[in-house]
């Protein structure tokens, strides 16, 4: 036995222990009356729905068997996978009958339904008047109809409810009253079942003209025993013991109740076709037997019970197919996501599957019906969508949209013929395309052949004969055009040997390659050829990494022939012919650059030395340079470094009061670079040298560092100051002193 999970197992124990504590109060609250609160035309608690509830001793609450699960326990109609149909029938006393009826219906999405009708009927009864004559009979008819819904709650769990109405008639008084069961049933392991029945759990009282009289609370408990052995004969048997209590909250208000006590059956199985049954209570046995024919079964018990005994005869019938309603919900969740797809035929045959296995699924019809249509109304489309491309000529999309057709309704015949119509128009086509690349083929082979292009024209015809190999124009200009060049393979050949002995490497390959297209078997052609390819491979790797080497050096002229030699050896070679694109792509940006190369040059000769980096950097910073704008600019760099070199000099002779050395350093520094900045300085310094010289009364020297100073700068007004002053110093002086 495989023990199940820790939830199912806790929820069983505490079915148990409710059982439990129910039974205990007998023995702790003294609940219990031995006057049985019972109501006058309780059928539903003290009768059947089949015999074999009554051959087993009343105890299958846990495992009821077809429409005794109406009656017995509605948690066991979850368990009835067909419609279904049962009689009952006892002639319990003399002319007093008792009949059961019910229907099973099970759901397509989940559960069952059961509908049930329990008719007890005495007769005969007569009617005396008040002199005690006899003036009539009357009957006694008690009537219960059962609603019941039973489904499974997880594996191990189903749960069912019934509500019942009750009819009672006798003589002149009529009663009415209904009531609701409730139903557990509880697999604690593989082989052991519980359940629970608790029978008008809530009722309204039935209502006659003299009295109301409550339904009572009666709970059934039993449990069933399955073996689980190797022995297939002791597998056929089940064990069912059971507990009832009755009138648990009694009838006349406060908790009045009755045990009605153990009760314990079993039922042995011979080969599913014959069932023995037996069954003990507290008070009797009873026994019995059930037949199993195709979908028909046929069960009698016999209750010991009562002093006459009492016949019990059944008849359960099974109506149509076994609905698995787990494969049901999955072909119906299929065939919705096919639907969904367009993939209607596919769709189509999971809804077939499903009124196959119920054939009563209106849903599943409809949604049939509905795919159909969608089906053939996508189809008509496509044939209409297939027929105008046909008529535009356009037969490939014709055949696109007819196979999408095809792939819709493989079964579609009229699709399939249009098929084989459009492939004879395509066949046609393609008969009339043959023939006019045929037609082309000739008119460049003619056309080469005049211009003397042997080799060219003979890749037509060839060309031709490739599309027709019966092709007799065709055969005989390439065996014409054939053995016009086999005059000429000595020719080549002799060419070849030529150029290989002068290391003209490419001439002598192209001519051992003609040998080898007019001649392939011509070896002494062929073992040249490898060796020229050899050799020009070896050059080709030379070149090509040369090549390499001249681009890193930004040097992309002399890059890109390099380039041109690889590609001319080998056209094929991928990686030279993307290189040789990229040189010539930066060839032209180089171009493009030129003029800012020669202005840049010109500012260089001219000392600007920052107009000139002001050229060339945009140039380097976009990478737009090779070898000749990179070494200009370092030129220039190099010179502006030097002329910033003898100005930070001439700053630092400046400080230390080195006139001269700071104005030879300021010199130097704008002859090399104008734009240095040094020829403010120098001005500034000329201006102090011709004060000093002024203080120290040298007027010559001072008037000379001044003139030095204007001769850069004319536009310093007290420069000229200081100079006439100078001059009419000297002219005083003279006059004073003389010469």
């Amino acid at each position: 036995m495989k023990p199940i999970s820790k939830f199912s197992k806790a929820l069983g124990f505490l079915i148990i222990i409710i059982s439990i504590l129910i039974f205990s109060c007998e023995k702790s609250f003294g609940i219990f009356d031995n006057d049985q609160a019972s109501l006058s035309g309780n059928i539903s608690h003290d009768y059947a729905g089949t015999a074999r509830l009554i051959a087993l001793g009343d105890a299958v609450a846990a495992s009821p068997s077809g429409t005794d699960a109406i009656y017995a326990n509605p948690a066991g109609l979850a368990l009835i996978n067909k419609y279904q149909v049962g009689f009952l029938f006892s002639n319990l006393l003399e002319n007093t009958y008792y009949n059961f009826m019910g229907y099973v219906h099970p759901l397509r999405v989940k559960g069952s339904i059961g509908f049930g009708w329990a008719r007890l009927n005495s007769s005969g009864f007569e009617i005396r008047d008040s002199l005690n004559a006899v003036s009539g009979t009357f009957d006694d008819s008690q009537n219960v109809f059962y609603l019941g819904y039973g489904s499974a709650f997880g594996k191990h769990l189903n749960i069912g409810a019934n509500v019942k109405i009750y009819s009672h008639e006798i003589y002149r008084v009529r009663d009415i009253g209904a009531g609701l069961d409730l139903g557990l049933q509880y697999w604690l392991y593989e082989n052991l079942t519980l359940g629970m029945n608790f029978k008008d759990i809530i009722s309204i009282p039935l209502q006659s003209e003299e009295s109301g009289e409550k339904l009572p609370f009666i709970i059934k408990t039993a449990m069933t025993w399955e073996p689980k052995t190797a022995y297939a004969w002791i597998r056929n048997f089940q064990l069912h013991v059971g507990f009832d209590v009755m009138d648990i909250w009694g009838n006349q208000g406060g908790v009045v109740s009755y045990p009605e006590g153990w009760k314990i059956g079993g039922e042995y199985d011979f080969y599913q076709i014959l069932k023995l049954r037996g069954g003990l209570q507290y008070h009797g046995f009873s026994a019995g037997l059930g037949i199993s024919v195709l979908n028909t079964s046929l069960d009698y018990a016999y209750d010991f019970r009562n002093l006459s005994g009492l016949h019990w005869v059944s008849l359960t019938m099974d109506l149509g197919k076994h609905i698995d309603r787990a494969l049901i919900n999955k072909y119906y969740h299929q065939a919705q996501k096919a639907y969904q797809r367009g993939e209607y035929k596919n769709a189509i045959q999971l809804w077939e599957r499903v009124t196959s296995l119920d054939p009563k699924d209106f849903a599943a019809k409809q949604y049939l019906k509905k795919t159909r249509e969608k089906l053939q109304t996508e189809l008509e489309h496509i044939k209409e969508e297939a027929d105008n491309y046909s008529q535009d000529g356009d037969h490939d999309s014709a055949m696109t949209v007819l196979e999408e057709g095809l792939a819709l309704d493989p079964d579609d015949a009229k699709i399939k013929i249009k098929i084989t119509k459009v492939k004879s128009l395509q066949a046609a086509r393609a008969r009339q395309q043959i023939q006019d690349n045929i037609a082309n083929h000739i008119a460049q082979a003619e056309k080469y052949y005049r211009k003397k292009d042997l080799l060219k024209a003979l890749e037509e015809w060839e060309m031709v004969l490739a599309l027709d190999q019966n092709h007799i124009l065709a055969l005989e200009k390439a065996q014409a055009i054939k053995a016009e060049m086999t005059l000429k393979i000595d020719y080549h050949f002799f060419q070849g040997i030529q150029h290989f002995n002068q290391k003209v490497y490419n001439a002598a390959f192209k001519h051992f390659q003609t040998v080898l297209k007019i001649d392939p078997d011509y070896h002494l052609a062929n073992f040249y050829l490898h060796k020229t390819k050899k050799i020009l491979s070896k050059r080709l790797n030379n070149k090509y990494f040369a090549g390499r080497k001249w681009m890193q050096k930004r040097n992309y002229g002399k890059a890109q022939a390099c380039f041109k030699v690889v590609l001319e050896i080998a056209p094929e070679y991928k990686d030279a012919r993307l290189l040789s694109q990229q040189m010539e792509i930066k060839l032209g940006e180089i171009a493009k650059a030129l003029p800012r190369y020669e202005k840049a040059r010109k500012y260089l000769n001219q000392r600007k030395l920052l107009d000139a980096l002001n050229v060339l950097n945009p140039l380097i910073k976009k990478n737009i340079y090779d070898d000749k704008i990179l070494k200009l600019n370092k030129r220039v760099q190099k010179a502006r470094d030097a002329a910033t070199r003898q100005y930070q000099a001439g700053i630092e002779y400046y400080r230390t009061k080195k006139i001269e050395l700071s104005i030879n350093s300021f010199r130097k520094s704008l002859k090399l670079d104008q734009q240095s900045g040094a020829e403010d300085i120098l001005v500034e310094v000329y201006t102090s040298k011709g004060i000093l010289a002024y203080r120290n009364n040298d007027l010559p020297k001072a008037i000379s560092a001044w003139q030095e100073a204007l001769a850069m700068q004319g536009n310093r007004p007290m420069v000229k100051k200081y100079i006439k002053r100078a001059k009419n110093k000297m002219r005083f002086l003279k006059q004073l002193f003389g010469e």
